[in-house]
């Protein structure tokens, strides 16, 4: 089996790559313009299924990338990127489609509001990022209410101990 293919257009710099698994299965698909990935790239599991699709300008992640979960296809990711970096709303999901995590991005960093979610749904955490770093004040929930200082310690000291 061959281990990648290239397809050149007669009248087009880009050519259609496709690169295989050992076993002859597709591992991914997409354009190149010389040595740079451009456009729309798919990516497979073993299996035949997508997991992600990704845009490429210039080589570098640029547009919104989507990764899915194995065996349902919903998604798992959805994080944008431009040249190359995070930069927008990452988010992330449960493999039941229950949004848990969304963090805003700024050029590769965590910059902005974030919250994180319980595998129900309800809010669990949610404060500000600046170049990458937690600043101010973050809330804490529990059942999707804000948490008293009391029950945070609480919920602390049982961390703990489980570890």
């Amino acid at each position: 089996f061959p281990i990648a293919t290239r397809h050149y257009f007669e009248n087009k710099d880009s050519i259609l790559v496709k690169y295989f698994f050992l076993d002859g299965k597709l591992n991914s698909t997409g354009m190149m313009i010389g040595k740079e990935r451009v456009g729309k790239w798919t990516f497979f599991y073993k299996n035949g299924k997508i997991l992600s699709e990704e845009f490429y300008k210039n080589g570098k992640l640029s547009g919104t990338v989507k990764v899915f979960f194995k065996k349902t296809r919903k998604i798992a990711e959805d994080t944008k990127y431009i040249n190359g970096l995070k930069d927008g709303f990452s988010k992330k999901y449960s493999e039941k489609g229950v949004l848990i995590e969304e963090v805003l991005f700024k050029k590769g960093k965590a910059n902005g509001i974030a919250k994180y979610y319980e595998l129900n749904g309800n809010l669990k955490e949610q404060g500000v990022y600046k170049e990458g770093k937690r600043v101010g004040k973050w809330d804490f929930y529990i059942d999707g209410e804000i948490a008293s200082e009391k029950e945070k310690k609480a919920t602390r000291r049982v961390k703990r101990i489980k570890q």
